[in-house]
């Protein structure tokens, strides 16, 4: 029989925070010092997504010193070159560019359907940018080390590759640009990528149409990325996500005291 709801929340709430946010702070900050850096980093939440990145990028990371250059690859054994995700396709996108900065291999797994996601847009970069890319049923292999340069992507695809390739272009050694082939979808997570790197010391430009900046985010036709860039630690919050909030202003708008 239909129920009649008599009970409705009330109350003061913090929703749940953004993973979009929370994957992309997680990289910057272990690119700039590992765990220690990461200890700055507020209000991440805990979710298996999460969770990936976090595994991820520090194994990544400790391949790295802070000015982005490679350590001491010679010193991670093979076992700590396999990177699970999970499930989690911005786990994937984001952290394969920064293995492919690497001159050794390093292995992709996951879980579910994961690894049946489109990746080719990758695979076509590491071709033309001296990295290896190999796929495999069950697992990604890449190996670089990816060269600065030039790279075309469709705009119509995942915002998360152009994320992934600006997340770790800067750490190159030369100056490189993404080039966007048709136009952008997605805009606002690519702009979400941008400002959590500036927050942690790494910038990018902007290309328009004119090709001498932008006054509207949907006229960007590619960005300028300066190579031998390294990211900085720094004290950031994660902010609380739109979406989650939903649920609580939709208690809010039915009348009751509701404050988010």
């Amino acid at each position: 029989m239909p129920k009649t709801i008599d009970r409705f929340p009330e109350g003061i709430v913090t929703p749940p925070t953004s993973k979009s946010i929370g994957h992309r702070a997680l990289i910057c900050a272990a690119l700039a010092g590992g765990d220690r850096a990461l200890r700055l980093v507020r209000n991440l939440g805990v979710s298996d997504d999460i969770t990936a990145t976090r595994c991820g990028i520090l194994k990544l990371s400790a391949a790295f010193r802070g000015d982005g250059a490679i350590s001491d690859p010679n010193s991670i054994g093979m076992e700590e070159r396999i990177i699970d995700c999970g499930e989690s396709g911005s786990t994937l996108r984001f952290l394969i560019p920064l293995a492919g900065l690497d001159d050794h291999e390093w292995i992709f797994r996951g879980r579910g359907r994961l690894m049946e996601r489109p990746l080719d847009i990758y695979k076509e970069a590491f071709a033309l940018h001296g990295g290896e890319f190999v796929r495999r049923s069950d697992e990604v292999r890449v190996c670089g080390p990816l060269r600065s340069g030039m790279y075309e992507i469709p705009g119509d695809v995942s915002s998360q590759f152009i994320s992934g390739l600006l997340l770790a272009l800067p750490l190159t050694g030369g100056d490189s640009e993404i080039i966007l082939a048709s136009p952008l979808e997605s805009a606002d997570y690519v702009r979400l990528t941008i400002d959590v790197m500036s927050a942690f010391g790494v910038h990018t430009e902007e290309v328009g149409e004119g090709g001498d900046g932008i006054a509207h985010f949907d006229e960007v036709t590619g960005w300028r990325v300066p190579g031998g860039q390294s990211y900085k630690a720094a004290k950031y919050g994660v902010e609380a996500d739109w979406s989650q909030a939903a649920f609580f202003l939709c208690a809010g708008a039915l009348g009751r005291r509701v404050a988010v």
